[in-house]
């Protein structure tokens, strides 16, 4: 991978943690309260609904946690889905989908205010005597650890050296950058609604509803801080976006003058589908919007992202990222023909990706949900701006 060499402004990859005193002062104190009163996070799918052709006893839960629109937690959500999708894996997981900042409440329970960060997993493994967590569980929160411990078959191990330089390539010069600029267009006053509707896609009904009050209360203001967000940092976010699918087309370009169908492909040797074309495109994602994951589509009333989609589509990278998503999404290793599905009239659509997601509302009812939303609302706004919490790192 060419080296694009250092710009300045660049966002940090890797954000602040929370202080677990951040989350127990001022408004977002009182949100934990509302949030643990109205939403919980201790559903799971039952065994049944994952297709499995080995005992149910065997299966091996995974809770993952997650900020639903984070690209981060694309990598890992995928990764999930083809072990589920493989009927001989002893996977299956549920998801527990939060907005930015919320997800702190979970990743920091879940890990005994360890971490705070998302993509977060626990689960039960038999080999590992060390746990982190009081309820034994083990948990691990960084997406290429979580995806090479499960997903070993994305790693062949001859490549696995080069695959791991690729992954965190693109998560310094990719991932953040497309978090910073998307967040930079998103937190413009004219995109609030596009902005609540994506980053709370599958949370809790309590989370929405909070989240949506609150990103005008401080909250984007911290944001912005925390993960280095501003006009000098989106500016060189875009300029590295472009430079990394400059890369990526060059890598994926044969001497023949065709195109190669993946990233550890060489004129003269096939690898494969591995785990730098899955980190690749799931970072990518956001700004290719593959028809595959429908909530990224709502970026295209953006006029700024969608004219961006638009350029990195024409790109051999960019449509690299469709032909990954269409071919590999949703089956397990190399199982093309299951993209698509047939309607009721016969004809061929393409498959959605929905989460594995359970309903986490404690109250099915939304009017009471609302009623104790307003209550709340009223006891949140008089505990000032949320702003100044972000002053001690949240």
């Amino acid at each position: 991978m060419r080296n694009c060499g250092t710009m300045s402004h660049l966002p940090p990859e890797n954000i602040q943690p929370t202080r677990p005193q951040a989350l127990k002062r001022g408004p977002l104190r009182v949100a934990k309260r509302l949030i643990e009163t109205f939403s919980t996070n201790n559903r799971q799918r039952h065994a049944s609904w994952a297709t499995k052709s080995v005992s149910e006893s065997t299966l091996n839960h995974i809770r993952l946690i997650t900020i639903g629109s984070s690209h981060y937690c694309e990598k890992v959500r995928w990764g999930l889905d083809l072990l589920e999708a493989d009927p001989e894996s002893n996977v299956y997981y549920t998801e527990d989908a939060h907005p930015p900042v919320f997800a702190a409440f979970a990743t920091m329970e879940a890990s005994s205010g360890e971490a705070s960060m998302t993509p977060m997993i626990t689960y039960t493994d038999e080999n590992q005597n060390q746990s982190v967590s009081a309820s034994n569980k083990t948990v691990l929160y960084n997406s290429a650890d979580i995806l090479e411990k499960f997903c070993s078959f994305l790693y062949p191990i001859e490549h696995r050296e080069k695959i791991r330089r690729i992954e965190t390539y693109m998560g310094s010069r990719l991932g953040a950058t497309v978090r910073c600029y998307l967040y930079h267009v998103l937190f413009q006053p004219h995109n609030h609604e596009v902005l609540v509707n994506i980053s709370t896609y599958y949370s809790s009904s309590i989370e929405r509803l909070l989240w949506s009050r609150m990103i005008k209360k401080g909250l984007k203001r911290g944001m912005s801080k925390v993960m280095g967000i501003n006009n000098d940092s989106a500016a060189s976010s875009l300029r590295m976006i472009r430079s990394v699918f400059s890369d990526i087309s060059r890598q994926l370009q044969g001497t023949d003058g065709n195109k190669l169908q993946y990233l550890m492909d060489t004129d003269d040797r096939k690898v494969g589908f591995t785990a730098a074309d899955l980190t690749f495109c799931a970072l990518a994602a956001p700004l290719i919007g593959p028809p595959e994951v429908e909530h990224w589509n709502d970026l295209m009333v953006t006029k700024e992202i969608l004219n961006l989609r638009s350029e990195l589509r024409e790109t051999l990278a960019g449509r690299h990222v469709l032909e990954i998503y269409r071919k590999h999404r949703f089956g397990i290793r190399n199982i093309a023909n299951n993209s698509f599905m047939i309607d009721k009239d016969g004809k061929e659509k393409r498959k959605i990706v929905l989460p594995k997601t359970v309903t986490r509302d404690r109250l099915p009812w939304r009017t009471v949900l609302t009623t104790g939303v307003a209550v709340g609302a009223g006891i949140l706004w008089q505990s000032g701006d949320i702003d100044p919490l972000f002053k001690s790192k949240l």
